[in-house]
């Protein structure tokens, strides 16, 4: 218990110093759930959502697990629609809703948010392992397998790499501190280009020289 105190006055001091410290909230939010108040340390992760929109998808298991704990089930749905409401692009509010109807069999409605996820990001491998888990679960339908083709047909699979606006340093995982320059919070998710667009900055290059 006396642990636990410590570690919640850690985290809060340094909230306190910076609200979009991330792994302060989450792991303050684990604390209190250790504690039995699930309802605090939803609070603590649905306030991530808030301060770090680009971030919330770190708190969607534990989100997830806390809305089941209390019985809310349908609330993590809500609040995945209501991301994908206010950010037609966010492909991983898609994936998490996605697994969540898979883990309540829903295999075809989260196929339909697989698909979608892929659209907007079809060089995920995650998303790509999502779909294929469905397409298993539905028995391989033809007609699906052959959509997922037709999506994926200039994909591109990567481990979501990440790469710090300072000093340009890839890790293949979300870092907090850049290992180069040691700088904080400076990671961002960075796309691959279809062939095309490279191709067009290509010859935009080559014309400039």
């Amino acid at each position: 218990e006396h642990l636990s105190d410590q570690a919640i006055h850690h985290f809060e001091k340094a909230l306190d110093l910076d609200k979009q410290t991330i792994p302060a909230s989450l792991n303050l939010g684990d604390v209190y759930m250790s504690q039995k108040d699930t309802r605090k340390a939803i609070a603590i992760w649905e306030q991530i959502i808030r301060t770090a929109p680009e971030r919330s998808y770190l708190a969607f298991k534990r989100l997830e697990h806390a809305y089941e704990t209390l019985g809310q089930r349908t609330r993590f749905a809500e609040l995945c629609q209501q991301l994908i409401e206010t950010n037609p692009q966010d492909w991983r509010a898609r994936l998490s809703l996605g697994q969540h109807f898979a883990g309540h069999g829903q295999s075809a409605q989260a196929l339909d948010l697989f698909f979608e996820s892929l659209v907007h990001n079809p060089h995920a491998l995650a998303v790509h392992q999502a779909i294929w888990r469905s397409l298993a679960a539905l028995a391989f339908n033809r007609s699906l397998v052959r959509q997922y083709i037709e999506l994926t047909h200039d994909a591109v699979f990567y481990l979501d790499p990440h790469v710090c606006i300072r000093c340009r340093y890839r890790s293949t995982e979300l870092l907090w501190q850049c290992p180069q320059c040691h700088e904080w919070n400076t990671f961002i998710e960075e796309r691959i280009a279809t062939a095309e667009d490279a191709t067009e900055d290509t010859d935009v290059q080559e014309a400039a020289v």
